[in-house]
């Protein structure tokens, strides 16, 4: 699973985006985004819209986006945790998905 930083920097690319033209563009410093995607620093949450909205994000990636920046918030116990929570369900789906197609009339 990706952390914020790598969906980050995707979404700024995608976007065609350079650190400082984001930053002027919602209101903060290329160096505080260049800690975000180092990963020394965690994503303003109360910002999250307004990065999403600039970044053109919608649907699922939308939902990553702020999901992964919430999870970037987490104690590191419970980051791991969900990780490994998170690999389990989606194992167990595909094995749901693989046992149903079996099974289909």
């Amino acid at each position: 699973m990706p952390t914020f930083s790598e969906v980050f920097e995707r979404a700024l690319d995608k976007a065609q985006f350079k650190q400082l033209t984001f930053a002027r563009k919602v209101g903060t410093s290329q160096g505080f985004l260049s800690s975000i995607i180092r990963g020394t620093r965690t994503p303003p949450l109360d910002r999250l819209d307004k990065w999403a909205d600039a970044l053109g994000l919608k649907g699922d990636e939308r939902a990553e986006f702020v999901r992964l920046a919430n999870l970037a918030h987490c104690p590191e116990l419970i980051r791991e945790d969900y990780l490994r929570m998170r690999t389990r369900l989606e194992r167990l789906e595909r094995r749901v998905a693989e046992y149903g197609d079996k099974y289909k009339p």
